[in-house]
């Protein structure tokens, strides 16, 4: 998904994603409500409604794009897989200090502390998700812009000032 705002495709980014929740939502409730019954119907629903997601994004892709795996490089391949090795560990660590505490929280209070916890700690990360989302939808394009048009030291002098605003802001 990514992919899209570096190929200025931000607004079909942005209405893939308004689409998928609307599904998303309207499955997940439709069966929770009127369906299944049962909890794991609105699970369904959600997951059916990434699905769709994922469909379209994908036959969108391999129309706009011929992937042809037997040219891809193979120590290109190990080179991203060492460098992303520690991001995965990295956010799987990110992962689960975000979701333990909730069961913490449950072990030695209650369930209806956990939901005071919940909806303050969801709250807050979803203004932060709102401004970091908006802003790096935003960027991807100028800077795809820039190294296309001026090269890289530009483009290295832009994400430069952009990091120093952004430690301001902080």
């Amino acid at each position: 998904m990514n992919f899209l705002p570096g190929n200025d495709r931000t607004v079909y980014l942005n209405v893939l994603n308004l689409i998928g929740t609307a599904v998303s939502v309207g499955l997940s409730l439709l069966l929770l409500l009127y369906f299944i019954r049962e909890l794991y119907g609105y699970f369904i629903g959600v997951v059916m409604g990434e699905f769709a997601v994922a469909v379209i994004f994908f036959s969108w892709f391999f129309k706009q794009y011929k992937v042809i795996p037997a040219r891809a490089s193979g120590g290109l391949a190990i080179q991203l897989i060492k460098f992303g090795l520690p991001l995965l560990f990295s956010e799987s660590a990110f992962l689960a200090l975000s979701y333990l505490d909730r069961y913490l929280i449950v072990a030695y209070y209650d369930e209806a502390e956990l939901g005071l916890y919940s909806v303050g700690y969801n709250v807050a990360m979803y203004i932060a998700n709102i401004l970091m989302f908006s802003i790096s939808y935003a960027i991807v394009p100028i800077y795809v812009d820039i190294y296309g048009g001026d090269g890289s030291e530009k483009t290295e002098a832009f994400l430069h000032k952009c990091l120093n605003y952004g430690q301001m802001a902080l």
